[in-house]
């Protein structure tokens, strides 16, 4: 309390005869009453001191500037002191005189100040003759404020009761971001269980030291008590029921005021990390670095997409150029296999001749192979060798048949047979009277004879390969081997009668030669007519009145429209190759094909030899 002076100004004395009336002070006039009320900043935070309420420091009062001992200070502090216990305050920090700290006021300085206390107010240390009932209540008072305060729970739930400012910042506060943010995170940390709170820091701190304040704050444990917010007290229950009951309710209450506390704390910390300038430039950096990583990645993909493309087209090249070499590669082999054959069969053809030649010409080396030896030769030996013999027979020298008995030794592990008689090779007489066309068909056929085994290949040849096959005659002369030319097949197809099939041809020792016998006595009309029969054969028989000689059988001719000429035939199965069944007006195209014959004439002439097919088949 200060002390105030009045100053009276009361009326003189009625019995006064002094001197006149002087003026001893400049306030004169009449007294007057006024009621004065207390107001102002220190008589506002002398409420706040007085009432507990108090979370700064409180400010010193200014001493005298005069010097004062120790003592003399601590005299004074301790009247002050014992004034303040005397006005019945209730507020602990009061009590204790720590309300400049307050919640700050650690354990240390709770029992510090409580054994000053102790040496100022405890009973036995007071003179006996001045001790009162008095000093022994307000001991006891300073006793009951140290428990409070030496009790983590009772103290919070004190320091709790304090006023606190809830408020927390928007965000769309002037000014600078730390001066806004900074003061209301300082309020907040008094709640924290954790102590000392990291503070918000500065603009040009390292970016672990925020990323570690908000971390902290984002998981804030409070250890505020809102129990003297209870709406019921449980020393007021009538029964077990009641009280457990009240609990409840408080206890709801408790949460709830917890729930919104920590929601607060959180909506602060969310606004304060979205305007933070560290964490704006923080994030922009990280956006960076992102951006530029997806472009890098991006150009990566890019690259490695046309370095595959590059490699895909390269392989595709290498393996296009290595197909154009594999095509180029077989069609060379296949045309150097194609020429081999051709060359082969020709040198076949050749050594059969130059055989028969050499032994007409030297019959004095009783050199005369027979026709299966010859043909063992042809079928088991290499080309440059049948070439290597063909040249010494050719050169008609003597070495000729040393060569050919050394290939036969290395078959046969023998020479040629000599021969006693060298094979002669008859010419066939020319006919009496012939045209251009029988002349052809005389020097076709002269050549070395058939035997009975090409006979039977040539029959099994007509009948897998009937007339109107693609490429006929080069399967049937495939098929016998290649022993004989596709022109000489043809040529014995058109001398001979109808072929006899395979198993009549070994009925009877004397087939071959019935055959040989027949052609021989064969003679050519003037203009002949050739019925094609089903397997390619020509039947090139005289006429007379319209009827055909057959080995003494007779048969009708065929009417006029009927008759094919081997062109004709020849031509229908071409045509019939390039015409397949799928194609459209593939009648039409034949007939083009086919000269002197009508599209209704190809038709039938097909029907007829699909007819003879199946009848031979079926028998």
């Amino acid at each position: 309390m200060s002390l105030t002076k009045v100053l009276l100004l009361l009326p003189a004395p009625a019995d006064w005869q002094g001197k006149p009336a002087e003026v001893f002070c400049e306030l004169s006039g009449y007294p007057f009453h006024r009621k004065i009320e207390a107001a102002g900043h220190g008589y506002q935070a002398w409420l706040k001191r007085r009432s507990g309420h108090v979370d700064e420091p409180v400010v010193e009062e200014i001493k005298s500037p005069l010097n004062i001992t120790k003592e003399q200070e601590d005299m004074f502090s301790h009247k002050k002191h014992k004034k303040v216990l005397e006005m019945g305050v209730e507020d602990p920090y009061e009590i204790m005189g720590l309300s400049h700290l307050r919640w700050r006021a650690t354990e240390d300085d709770i029992r510090t100040q409580f054994r000053k206390l102790v040496l100022l107010y405890h009973p036995d240390k007071l003179e006996q003759a001045t001790r009162t009932e008095e000093d022994d209540e307000l001991f006891k008072r300073i006793s009951k404020a140290n428990d409070t305060l030496i009790d983590p729970k009772k103290r919070r739930i004190l320091d709790s009761q304090d006023d606190f400012d809830d408020t927390i910042p928007t965000g769309n506060e002037k000014g600078d971001f730390f001066e806004v943010f900074a003061p209301v995170f300082l309020r907040f940390s008094r709640w924290s269980t954790v102590q000392p709170c990291p503070v918000l820091g500065k603009l040009d701190d390292p970016w672990e030291s925020t990323e570690q304040f908000y971390e902290f704050w984002y998981s804030f444990k409070s250890w505020r008590d809102f129990s003297f917010e209870d709406e019921y007290n449980v020393d007021d229950a009538e029964s077990r029921e009641e009280k457990r009951w009240m609990e409840r309710q408080n206890d709801r209450e408790r949460k709830r005021y917890k729930k919104e506390e920590a929601s607060n704390i959180f909506k602060l910390t969310e606004i304060a990390e979205r305007n933070d300038p560290r964490v704006k430039k923080r994030r922009a950096e990280a956006a960076e670095a992102k951006k530029a990583a997806k472009n890098s990645q991006k150009d990566s993909k890019k690259a490695a997409k046309a370095e595959a493309e590059k490699a895909a087209n390269e392989e595709r090249e290498r393996k296009a150029q290595e197909d154009k070499l594999k095509a180029e590669q077989e069609e060379k082999n296949k045309k150097d296999k194609a020429e081999r054959t051709k060359a082969m069969a020709t040198a076949k053809r050749k050594l059969r001749s130059l055989t028969n030649r050499y032994s007409e010409q030297n019959p004095e080396t009783g050199f005369g192979p027979t026709a299966e030896e010859i043909e063992q030769l042809c079928n088991k030996c290499e080309l440059e060798t049948i070439l290597a013999i063909n040249t010494a027979l050719l050169a008609n020298g003597s070495d000729a048949v040393d060569l050919f008995n050394q290939e036969m030794i290395k078959l046969t592990g023998k020479p040629s047979t000599p021969s006693s008689s060298p094979v002669v090779v008859k010419k066939a007489a020319p006919a009496p009277t012939t045209k251009p066309q029988d002349t052809k068909t005389a020097d076709d056929t002269k050549s070395r004879p058939w035997n009975e085994e090409e006979l039977s290949l040539l029959s099994k040849g007509l009948h897998r390969y009937p007339g109107g096959a693609v490429n006929r005659w080069e399967n049937i002369a495939e098929m016998m081997g290649n022993t004989r030319t596709v022109k000489e097949i043809i040529a014995k197809t058109k001398e001979g009668k109808t072929v006899a099939k395979p198993a009549e041809l070994y009925q009877a020792d004397d087939a071959f030669s019935r055959f040989n016998k027949n052609l021989k006595k064969t003679e050519v009309a003037a203009e002949p007519s050739v019925d094609i029969t089903l397997n390619g054969n020509d039947k090139a028989n005289g006429t007379t009145n319209g009827v055909h000689k057959e080995n003494g059988a007779t048969k009708e001719a065929a009417p006029e429209g009927n008759v094919w000429t081997p062109e004709q035939q020849k031509a229908l199965e071409a045509a019939l190759s390039a015409n397949p069944a799928s194609k459209e007006n593939r009648w039409d195209h034949i007939a083009a094909a086919v000269s002197g014959k009508t599209k209704k004439e190809c038709i039938a002439r097909y029907k007829h030899l699909v007819s003879k097919i199946k009848e031979k088949s079926g028998k």
